[in-house]
């Protein structure tokens, strides 16, 4: 793992800018530069759609699914139930994949939807210049109580 460091740090909706510390945690896994990770929400159109609940999983024809796809990899999401605290989350992932790096989503301090890359029974890599390794359960807006959001890069078959 190369720890990558997010290009975009803060949402800026009057600019159509959005922040992209997921493609940093999958650019720090897969140790490529950030800038060869597509970014999801690029525009506002995109932001939108995620915002409105139309584009929660993931499917081809999203950026980054289809950047993972011509690498003969894909990426597979885990929903966490949210009750469980970061710790108890940890120890499940490491005990089911011990070694392994992915990348845990949730919320920052601010509120705002964020994602690190854990390891064993740690997050090792916060893509925020903060690093500062918070997060709590997200609560998405059709979700009746909170999630934790476990992402793995794993072999095309």
């Amino acid at each position: 793992m190369t720890p990558q460091r997010q290009l975009i740090v803060n949402h800026d909706e009057a600019r159509g800018q959005y922040g992209d510390c997921f493609r940093a945690g999958v650019a720090s896994i897969l140790d490529v530069p950030i800038t060869e990770v597509p970014h999801r929400y690029p525009d506002r159109e995109s932001w939108e759609r995620y915002n409105n609940g139309e584009q929660h999983e993931w499917r081809p024809g999203d950026p980054i699914v289809d950047w993972l796809a011509t690498r003969g990899q894909r990426l597979l999401m885990r929903r966490i139930n949210g009750e469980w605290t970061l710790a108890e989350v940890l120890a499940e992932i490491a005990y089911y994949s011990p070694g392994v790096h992915w990348i845990i989503g949730g919320n920052s301090r601010s509120g705002h939807g964020h994602v690190c890359v854990a390891r064993d029974h740690e997050i090792v890599w916060d893509p925020h210049p903060s690093n500062g390794k918070h997060l709590t359960p997200s609560r998405m807006v059709e979700c009746d109580h909170p999630y934790w959001f476990g992402y793995f890069i794993g072999a095309l078959v």
